[in-house]
């Protein structure tokens, strides 16, 4: 789940040398959290993580409290099929349906039908769990 919440605090904790670059990871205190969440940056002092700033996330893992910042593009409200694009929903509806016939769940002769079932499944998710509009 997306969420935004505004930065109370934030401290630079450790670095990581990656194959492509190194990563700066902060402990952030975030509104309303009693515990900080840990996020990677390509930056050691980037300006989405100073104090005062809205920060929009998800977890990325809560046991861990590691949390993935979403690009304000990517939280943009999903709307319908359009958003996803029908060719990689309809791609990944057959593709799905042929890994069932291929388990033995289903016949071959219900392909279009379970690919259809699954098309309005994932937009009908998609929309349930997209934020909410602005």
């Amino acid at each position: 789940m997306i969420q935004t919440k505004k930065i109370e605090k934030c401290v630079f904790t450790n670095e990581w040398n990656a194959k492509d670059g190194t990563i700066y990871y902060h402990n952030v205190n975030l509104e309303g959290e009693t515990e900080p969440f840990n996020i990677g940056s390509k930056q050691k002092e980037p300006d989405f993580l100073k104090a005062g700033q809205e920060l929009t996330f998800r977890i990325k893992d809560e046991i861990k409290r590691t949390i993935v910042r979403v690009q304000q593009e990517q939280a943009k409200p999903m709307t319908g099929v359009n958003d996803f694009g029908v060719g990689a929903m309809v791609g990944n509806a057959i593709t799905n349906a042929v890994t069932l016939i291929a388990n033995g769940k289903v016949d071959i002769k219900d392909l279009e039908t379970i690919a259809r079932r699954i098309c309005v499944i994932s937009s009908t998710l998609k929309n349930e769990f997209a934020p909410p509009k602005e």
